[in-house]
């Protein structure tokens, strides 16, 4: 038996450990319901899996809207498939349409300066279709020039 004080290899035992004082904390960072268990280490068991498991669900909801708007934006209508005669009746129609124009560029194409800002002044457009090679769709909205020298 070694003296008094002195070092043993033997490994110490695990501090004393509160029971439902880690599932307390873990409800109050979750902001769950407490769960109806057998003991409250059950119940912390639970929280933390659906803590673990609110990540990846919000992760791909957040995805899944994100792709969605992508589409969106990937299906504005396209000039040189139409014709000139439809692209023109859907600016005339919308008041205000954004029309890509090839496959990487688009604009947005109004029927009249009401469509713009009060410091935008409008600009005729033309656009390449698919019967025409110059379009005259409407207009698109441009800053005001401004004259600098007083």
């Amino acid at each position: 038996m070694p003296a008094h004080g002195a070092e043993t290899n033997r490994p110490r035992p695990p501090p004393a450990r509160r029971r439902g004082a880690g599932a307390e904390a873990i409800r109050r960072r979750v902001g769950a319901v407490r769960l109806p268990k057998a003991t409250d280490w059950e119940a912390a068991t639970d929280l933390r899996a659906y803590a673990v498991m609110r990540t990846p669900v919000t992760t791909l909801l957040a995805l899944l809207l994100a792709s969605l708007a992508a589409g969106a934006a990937a299906a504005r209508p396209y000039a040189p498939g139409m014709s000139c005669q439809a692209v023109q009746s859907l600016v005339r129609s919308r008041g205000a349409a954004v029309i890509s124009t090839s496959p990487s560029t688009y604009d947005r194409f109004v029927s009249s300066g009401r469509y713009c800002q009060p410091t935008e002044d409008t600009e005729a457009a033309w656009v390449p279709t698919a019967d025409k090679r110059d379009c005259f769709v409407g207009y698109t909205c441009r800053e005001h020039a401004r004259d600098e020298t007083w």
